[in-house]
């Protein structure tokens, strides 16, 4: 999952934040949510691949990083879970950085550094 943690003090002597997307940018949380959408692409063309198959069993290495043999319609079901999963992980990321962004402008006490957790 992602998490979001560090401190900031406003205006009161303590650290002054640079504006959102510059903070974004440095951090690469950009490339985590361009990660998570590399991944729903290739989950979306193995849904794809699955759905024209005609066998019972097909090969995939996009749910593992590793070639295995799954049961087409199982993989199926695992891939459309996956994507919900990432979907799901992507918003609530997006959820979090305009939560961010909205409390900046505010000028109130800010955690601001997002990280990403296994």
């Amino acid at each position: 999952g992602i998490g979001c943690r560090a401190r900031f003090n406003g205006d009161r002597g303590g650290l002054k934040l640079r504006p959102l997307s510059a903070r974004i940018e440095d951090s690469g949380i950009s490339t985590v949510s361009e990660e998570i959408d590399l991944k729903c692409r290739q989950i979306l063309l193995e849904i794809d691949k699955c759905k024209k198959y005609d066998g019972k069993y097909i090969e995939s290495a996009v749910l593992h990083d590793v070639t295995q043999i799954f049961h087409a319609e199982e993989l199926e079901g695992e891939l459309e879970t996956e994507l919900d999963r990432l979907l799901t992980e992507q918003f609530l990321f997006h959820e979090r950085i305009l939560s961010v962004n909205s409390k900046d402008e505010e000028g109130g006490n800010v955690k601001a550094i997002m990280t990403r957790t296994p």
